[in-house]
């Protein structure tokens, strides 16, 4: 009778088992968020580290773009600064598609580097210059200690650079053809044309009142009937004219050292290969 109750009893709990799985199976299967934030060098705090976590997962899912924040602090084994970036990157597997398309940035203290290491199609989207006006636009913040607010506008830049590049015009030097020297090309999407129609309407105002104002001061001429008021001291003089200038600008060209410039063309980007066969792209500088 007892064997008869504990067959019984694992007949049911078998069964229980395997409804359980039946009618739970997401629950099982269903993978964790992705982690892409590591912050080894433990300059954030646990809101800073999601909030940067959620604005990836939102940059990822618009533009199809891996994107990866590494922080360090015990040095690179031995590795340059890109083989270690590089190295993270493919041993960890990132990337978006078959190229494995995406950026990693790398802060290290120890070093105080700032790099960012390419892959993919992200090798066209951030040119050896867009990756250069990247690193500027972030290097401040890393020096002043606001490695959170450094994070952050690293993530803001990146739609624009994903956009120019989708739209055909990636942010990048342009060859300026047989004059051998290179323009920087870089569009701001949140400028908007009203603002420079506003500001040429109080150019031209200001500039009437100036007018104005110029031309009543100047309005001193009176008719004379001896020809001796035209004359000072006595004597015959010429008064000197002098020309001042009240504006100046100043431009500035970009040389660069190809040798094929006459047909112009785009900076690019440089590559170079991993210790894993992989070709990435990259760049950066101390803070």
């Amino acid at each position: 009778m007892k064997q008869k109750t504990f067959s019984l009893l694992s007949l049911l709990s078998l069964f229980a088992l395997l409804l359980s799985l039946c009618v739970f199976p997401a629950a099982a299967t269903e993978p964790g968020p992705l982690l892409r934030v590591f912050d080894y060098a433990d300059l954030l705090t646990d809101e800073e580290e999601k909030d940067l976590s959620d604005r990836i997962a939102e940059l990822t899912g618009s533009w199809g773009l891996d994107i990866v924040i590494l922080t360090n602090a015990t040095g690179y084994g031995g590795k340059d600064v890109a083989a270690f970036a590089d190295d993270f990157y493919d041993e960890n597997g990132f990337g978006v598609g078959e190229d494995n398309s995406g950026i990693l940035f790398l802060v290290d203290l120890s070093e105080r580097d700032l790099y960012f290491s390419t892959c993919g199609e992200a090798i066209e989207v951030f040119s050896d210059y867009g990756i250069n006006q990247l690193y500027n636009a972030v290097v401040s913040y890393f020096s002043s200690g606001d490695y959170a607010g450094g994070f952050r506008r690293f993530l803001r830049e990146i739609p624009d650079y994903v956009s120019a590049y989708e739209q055909g015009e990636p942010i990048d030097i342009v060859y300026g053809g047989s004059d051998g020297f290179v323009y920087p090309e870089r569009k701001d999407p949140k400028k908007n044309p009203t603002t420079y129609v506003v500001i040429a309407a109080i150019s031209f105002v200001i500039s009437l009142i100036v007018m104005g104002l110029v031309k009543r001061g100047m309005n001193t001429a009176r008719v004379s009937v001896n020809a001796d008021d035209c004359l000072v001291g006595s004597s015959l003089s010429y008064r000197r004219k002098t020309d001042r200038f009240l504006h100046s600008r100043t431009s500035r060209v970009y040389h660069s050292s190809s040798s094929d410039r006459s047909g112009g063309g785009r900076g690019g980007s440089s590559t170079h290969v991993s210790s894993h066969g992989v070709s990435h792209g990259g760049g950066g500088g101390k803070f």
